[in-house]
């Protein structure tokens, strides 16, 4: 069946396929499955590829994308179109950007104000398990759809905190 394999961002997706061409890895999987990339602008782009995914997805297939973009929300990949997920690392936003900054500041006062508010670095780790947990939640779409979900970061083993952030 089909699978999903989700990256942080364009620029490690884009590296890690590039590394796998250079390789001769991705020709490799290609034998067993048919490899196909979200692409980062132009919802003609992105429709073509789906549909070309869909397509291939019973006979084997892969769909390389991001966390918060099209493929993680919103597009339903029921039964064999998602038999597996990979989750490669933990999409926390850009720490230096200037609106991740703003936030947090803006928390952080906040909470000073009321103490049942989420501080900064709460909602910064909210904001990585929301596009993480939207994700996951391509895969088993119905109560009889099933699939398998790999989490592809040390830091889901070691650190409790983050596990249960987890759907």
């Amino acid at each position: 069946g089909g699978v999903l394999v989700f990256f942080p961002s364009y620029t490690l997706l884009s590296n890690v396929l590039n590394r796998w061409e250079e390789t001769g890895l991705k020709d490799r999987i290609e034998t067993f499955k048919k490899c196909f990339e979200e692409p980062r602008r132009g919802n003609e782009a992105f429709q073509e590829v789906l549909n070309k995914y869909r397509k291939s997805a019973s006979t084997g297939a892969i769909l390389f994308a991001v966390f918060r973009g099209k493929v993680s929300e919103g597009v339903d990949f029921s039964d064999h179109h998602a038999r597996a997920v990979y989750i490669v690392g933990i999409p926390y936003p850009a720490f230096k950007d200037l609106k991740v900054v703003q936030k947090r500041e803006y928390q952080d006062k906040r909470k000073k104000l009321n103490e049942s508010v989420i501080n900064g670095s709460q909602w910064y780790s909210q904001q990585a398990f929301r596009a993480l947990n939207q994700a996951l939640g391509r895969c088993i779409r119905h109560r009889h759809d099933y699939g398998a979900i790999f989490l592809l970061d040390s830091r889901y083993c070691n650190a409790p905190h983050i596990v249960n952030q987890l759907s």
